[in-house]
């Protein structure tokens, strides 16, 4: 059945993509391969973080000027995204150590399947964990900086005398509308994958305050914060950039 999907998929995008869809099909293929490379990157024991940043910039890359070309807008969206990866990268580096997110949680420890699990796996499991949100907020985050970055252009390209700092105003404004829409779309991604434990930890008459301080709760709702707070940061960095960048090089 799996099969069967993904061979709808690729020719639907096909045939409403065309050429560009064939572009953005190849894009997708070799962040696949590239993501591929990492797990095995750290099922080898390689330093984790290392290997997250250059997963990040490899999949960048494609995404940004494989895809969409060398100009402007993707130098500009690819200064933003790593300046905020950065960040984010420190933030949940922070969170991760002081919330103790690795390793299991309260429910898995009464699963069945946890009893036939190694319990001596030689893999950082924080490091893991700050990995996987970092390459987690790729997609989101490029999105948003992409369409900051692609209408900031637009105006300097329609309004050529309007200076940096309206510019930077105008890139605000429009990453506000940005920024609603997709911290909704990651929100309720989020509830519906906790959805699920949530009902669990109901049946286990789990309080309010259980459910927050929950270890499992966070460790669900984490990589979805961290993307989110990533989303809000990248829009005002895509916005002074590219004002930046359209005033000196246009």
């Amino acid at each position: 059945m799996i099969l069967i999907l993904a061979a709808v998929f690729v020719v639907l995008f096909i045939l409403l993509g065309g050429d560009r869809g064939l572009r953005s099909l190849g894009a997708l293929a070799l962040n696949i391969a590239i993501f591929l490379l990492d797990i095995k990157a750290l099922e080898y024991g390689f330093p984790a973080y290392a290997v997250t940043f250059v997963t990040v910039i490899l999949m960048s890359v494609v995404i940004l000027f494989f895809q969409n070309g060398y100009n402007l807008k993707t130098r500009a969206t690819f200064l933003a995204l790593s300046l905020v990866t950065v960040f984010v990268f420190i933030l949940a580096l922070v969170f991760a150590h002081g919330a103790k997110i690795s390793g299991y949680n309260e429910l898995n420890m009464y699963e069945d399947e946890t009893a036939m699990l190694a319990s001596h796996v030689n893999i950082n499991m924080t490091a893991a964990a700050v990995a996987m949100v970092i390459v987690g907020i790729v997609g989101a985050v490029i999105d948003s900086a992409m369409a900051v970055s692609s209408a900031v252009y637009e105006v300097s390209h329609k309004n050529p005398e309007l200076t940096e700092r309206e510019l930077f105003a105008s890139g605000l404004r429009m990453g506000g509308n940005i920024m609603g829409t997709t911290v909704n779309t990651l929100l309720f991604a989020g509830i519906g994958e906790a959805l699920l434990m949530y009902l669990e930890m109901k049946e286990l008459h789990y309080s309010i305050g259980q459910l927050l301080n929950s270890k499992a709760f966070f460790q669900m709702l984490f990589p979805m914060l961290m993307s989110a707070i990533g989303c809000v940061c990248v829009i005002p960095a895509a916005a002074w950039i590219m004002g930046n960048f359209a005033k000196k090089y246009d």
